[in-house]
């Protein structure tokens, strides 16, 4: 992710948010508010079996609150900050290429993987 792993909880959480932002922004004009928001929720769901402390976001009528999400990543060490949040992009990764398989996918995501304006690369969950 780009935050990296010696990155502090603030540091996972803006860039997990920064990451979900972009997927909101791309999506959006496809999928709508709703789809993306539903994914969103999905892949937060998928990724509860190892963070529990994620089943207190994602409420479904207002899918994608990431303020919420910056808070409680924020309040988790940065390790387990950081591998939350790329387990709920990998599980995001792994619906999204189910719905609409893998070229569409990395068309989709394509902005993802390239080096950010910071410089650092997303990372890619395929790998």
């Amino acid at each position: 992710m780009r935050a990296g792993v010696d990155g502090d909880s603030a540091q996972v959480a803006d860039a997990c948010v920064a990451i979900w932002t972009e997927i909101d922004r791309d999506l959006n004009p496809i999928l709508g508010t709703r789809g993306v928001g539903m994914l969103y929720v999905r892949s937060l769901s998928l990724s509860r079996g190892g963070h529990p402390w994620l089943a207190e976001l994602g409420d479904p009528s207002s899918p994608m609150d990431l303020a919420a999400l910056r808070t409680r990543l924020e309040l988790r060490p940065a390790a387990e900050a950081l591998a939350a949040g790329a387990a709920m992009l990998g599980n995001f990764y792994v619906v999204l290429l189910s719905l609409v398989g893998p070229k569409l996918t990395e068309s989709l995501l394509r902005s993802l993987w390239t080096p950010s304006s910071s410089g650092a690369a997303a990372q890619d969950p395929s790998s």
